[in-house]
């Protein structure tokens, strides 16, 4: 088994259930904000697409450590840009790439289909369709 790892929030677990098992205790607000250094993005920008109000994120910010719903659908959001980001080589290039609206998403951005599980996983199948050339 190999292991899994969110790198831009520097998550790393040897298997996927000892991941969720991590993501489910919540995240720190420290690997949060590693994917804000990552990815450019701002906490404004970052708590809308998770669907966090900005209130109780900040206050997650200042406690810490994020609530368990709260860090998956962080998490899911930085999986996909990783991805974006393997798939483009660049993290600046990840970054607007998951903001832009894309025909393949009903128009719709990254960000904005990652805010379920299903539409995560659409947005990752279009960026392995598009590493591997299909459109």
């Amino acid at each position: 088994m190999s292991e899994l790892v969110i790198r831009s929030m520097g998550l790393k677990a040897r298997d996927a259930v000892v991941l969720g098992e991590t993501i489910h205790r919540g995240v720190s607000a420290a690997a949060v904000q590693r994917l804000l250094d990552a990815s450019g993005w701002t906490k404004s920008q970052l708590f809308e697409w998770a669907h966090i109000p900005p209130a109780n994120g900040n206050r997650r910010f200042r406690a810490g450590h994020f609530q368990d719903h709260e860090s998956e659908r962080i998490a899911r959001l930085a999986r996909a840009f990783d991805q974006a980001q393997d798939m483009l080589r660049d993290r600046h290039r990840a970054a607007r790439w998951m903001q832009e609206a894309n025909p393949r998403l009903g128009g719709r951005s990254p960000v904005q289909v990652c805010g379920t599980e299903f539409g995560a996983r659409e947005v990752e199948a279009v960026i392995g369709r598009l590493r591997h050339g299909v459109y």
